[in-house]
């Protein structure tokens, strides 16, 4: 809570230089008017500044004196913090918002108050989710058996098992850590599967808020909710076809439920709706933790996870197949020599002994960035140790803990994960935002908020 002027302005001077992490910031005085607000909250909205300044928050927000969250704060003087609400925008889209809303006071007096939310769009999550074009003539293009580079027998057994179990309409639970390559594999299953004609659809769980999930899985009927629309949803839009849920373990257990109680029924209810619509969707889904794991941590429903683990595919991570890197690496600097015109054949030996000693916690995405970073970097036919600007510190961290990590008690996966841990609280202490850690980090700033929280990374002040 805000107490005073001088605090107001110290607070707004840290918001504001925090303004890559917000798609908006919004500071009103004490009856609710816009005082001041962040830019891209502009283009958040789709308004023109003189739409915004001395406007009342009911004016701009589609919202009520009893709805609107900045009016309530500044009734109670009580912050709200991390609250989810879904409404529409003015351009008609259906939106959630993510915000948490901060009085200003000067004593017991309130002043104003401050906002600061992400939007998070039901068909904006590019990372997040896969839906081909409707009524489109371009074939939808999906990654075959073809698509999956190995060398190491792990992943020529993997291969094997898919070949197996794709002509299957069972479920398939794919368990592998993150960057490992789960959609990769769910694809080659749809491909090879009789439903290869049909759409392939793909939603990472973990990237949708709670209050998204029912809609965007199971459609909504108009008047369902404030600006809610007749639209299908996941299922449906899927249906004949398969649809694959990523990271299953990070969706709250109501939507499991409902999940669980879809694909047993195999007949779904649109928010807002009484009819029963029947479906034929086979469910790919894959987790990002060990199964029994989830299922003990409470992260996923155990009448769900018998449900979906008919058919089982472990992903091994990187660092269990030594063998595949120099495939990979090879793999990835051919793409890179299309895409970047540059006639670079290879890596150094140097290079070459860092790849196999480094564990690669973000697995083979990992891999894949920090070639495509480097490969720009460098200026001769191999790419050098000094081409990545995140490896100095790393092999200097391996050269003096080589034996000292052989000697540590604990698993090789807790010691992998303290590595990584060491590394990406160095990447955020030594950045001002969190972009900026993301960007050293060479993953995107979802994936930097996602490891910040599993790996209880502490934020500097």
């Amino acid at each position: 809570m805000i107490e005073n002027r001088a605090e107001l302005a110290n607070h707004l001077d840290k918001l504001f230089r925090i303004e890559n992490y917000y798609d908006g910031i919004v500071v009103t005085d004490h009856n609710g008017i816009i005082v001041h607000y962040w830019r891209r909250f502009l283009d958040s909205i789709s308004r023109e500044k003189n739409d915004i300044l001395g406007k009342s928050v009911l004016e701009v927000y589609p919202v009520t004196e009893k709805s609107s969250t900045i009016m309530q704060v500044l009734r109670t003087g009580v912050p709200i913090i991390d609250c989810q609400e879904e409404y529409q925008l003015s351009d008609g889209q259906r939106t959630a918002c993510i915000f948490s809303t901060i009085p200003v006071k000067d004593g017991s007096r309130t002043l104003g108050a401050i906002e600061v939310f992400n939007f998070a769009r039901y068909y904006s999550f590019r990372d997040a989710i896969h839906i081909p074009v409707h009524n489109s003539d371009v074939p939808q293009k999906i990654h075959t058996l073809d698509s999956i580079v190995s060398g190491s027998q792990s992943m020529k057994q993997l291969k094997e098992r898919i070949r197996i179990v794709a002509p299957s309409d069972l479920a398939v639970l794919i368990y592998g850590e993150t960057g490992t390559g789960k959609d990769l594999i769910a694809q080659a299953i749809h491909a090879h599967s009789d439903r290869r004609n049909h759409k392939f659809i793909s939603l990472n769980c973990a990237a949708i808020p709670a209050t998204l999930l029912e809609s965007m899985l199971f459609g909504t009927v108009k008047g369902s909710y404030t600006g809610a629309e007749d639209q299908i949803g996941l299922f449906e839009a899927a249906d004949g076809g398969t649809l694959f849920l990523d990271e299953i373990n990070k969706m709250d257990m109501t939507s499991q439920s409902k999940i669980l109680k879809a694909i047993e029924e195999q007949k779904i209810r649109r928010v807002g709706g009484i009819e029963e619509i029947p479906i034929d969707v086979r469910i790919v889904a894959a987790l990002n933790q060990d199964p029994e794991t989830c299922v003990q941590n409470q992260t996923m429903r155990q009448d769900l996870y018998y449900r979906l683990n008919v058919l089982q595919l472990r992903i091994p991570p990187l660092r269990e197949r030594s063998e595949d890197i120099a495939e990979l690496t090879r793999h990835f600097i051919a793409q890179c020599r299309v895409a970047e015109h540059k006639n670079i054949t290879g890596i150094s030996k140097e290079t070459e002994v860092f790849f196999l000693e480094y564990p690669w916690p973000g697995n083979v995405r990992e891999l894949k960035n920090s070639i495509e970073g480097a490969f720009v970097m460098a200026d001769g036919p191999l790419i050098k140790l000094s081409d990545f600007d995140w490896a100095t510190d790393v092999t200097e961290a391996l050269r003096w803990n080589r034996f000292a990590v052989r000697e540590k008690s604990g698993s090789l996966k807790a010691r992998v994960k303290e590595y990584e841990r060491s590394i990406v609280q160095a990447a955020v202490n030594d950045s001002d935002t969190l972009q900026e850690a993301a960007d050293r980090l060479k993953i995107s700033k979802q994936s930097l908020n996602y490891k910040i929280k599993d790996l209880g990374i502490v934020r500097p002040e």
